[in-house]
């Protein structure tokens, strides 16, 4: 967090490594992400946090415990707890998963070409959220 520096939005996108094998306790998982965002809002107060789901996160993968609705619930839910509370400043966005016609990177992770579409998908959605 740069000295003197206030952010307007702050894009958090993690979790999907927490899903590589199975879905981590939810209460845990869920504490340490509120931890992330009380930190980014004292360091930002009124920036905008965009919950991001990366484009590797899978419907079927982990076999017992599929990753992709089990993250997409749980911080589909923390966003509308943080929007009861009055706190409309923190978003969710999904980004589609990784195409594979569009390339792949190293080790499964995203191509330049997904990570454009993500990049299209991440701005339309601060646009509309910061009134840009």
């Amino acid at each position: 967090f740069a000295k003197g520096y206030k952010a307007d939005a702050v894009v958090i996108n993690l979790g999907t490594n927490d899903f590589a094998k199975t879905a981590p306790p939810k209460d845990e998982f869920l504490k340490a992400y509120r931890g992330l965002i009380a930190t980014v809002l004292e360091h930002h107060p009124g920036a905008h946090v965009f919950c991001c789901v990366g484009p590797m996160m899978q419907d079927d993968f982990p076999k017992d415990s599929p990753g992709l609705p089990t993250v997409r619930g749980w911080l589909t839910e923390m966003v509308a707890e943080y929007a009861k509370a009055g706190q409309k400043n923190v978003h969710y966005v999904e980004f589609a998963r990784q195409d594979h016609a569009n390339g792949l990177g190293s080790s499964y992770h995203p191509s330049l070409k997904t990570h454009r579409i993500m990049a299209d998908k991440l701005t339309e959605a601060i646009r509309k959220e910061m009134g840009w």
